[in-house]
């Protein structure tokens, strides 16, 4: 389910200090790599960014499965961050996050979350950290 927080302060407290941001090994974030790239262009808001994490938090820590997707999510965001991040990983993301969180469930959002939860996870099984 999905928390109501009154302001981003509450968000933030509510998600805590593990989501770093710090880089790691070779410069990699752990945190939500494409969100956190996105705040800094000022594409998201840290709202916005908030309640992704808020949703990765509850629905896919402390899983073996929630945890094979956020491996793949990173190792995949990281890459495309190396890359050059193109404005279709933005929309991307946001389109994942509308769907999975409720706000906007359309075909086109069914389809990304279809797509990309499939290659994170299973990228997520065979990458550590």
């Amino acid at each position: 389910g999905s928390a109501e927080y009154g302001s981003v302060s509450e968000m933030m407290d509510a998600i805590g200090n593990e989501f770093s941001d710090e880089p790691g090994p070779e410069g990699e974030t752990a945190g939500c790599v494409i969100a956190t790239h996105a705040v800094s262009y000022g594409v998201f808001t840290q709202t916005e960014k908030a309640k992704a994490v808020i949703w990765c938090k509850q629905n896919l820590h402390n899983t073996w499965y929630g945890e094979a997707f956020r491996r793949g999510y990173r190792w995949h965001g990281n890459r495309a961050i190396a890359k050059g991040v193109k404005p279709t990983h933005y929309k991307e993301f946001n389109s994942f996050v509308n769907f999975v969180t409720g706000k906007k469930r359309t075909l086109k959002g069914s389809l990304t979350v279809c797509k990309r939860a499939v290659q994170f996870f299973v990228t997520g099984l065979f990458v550590k950290g």
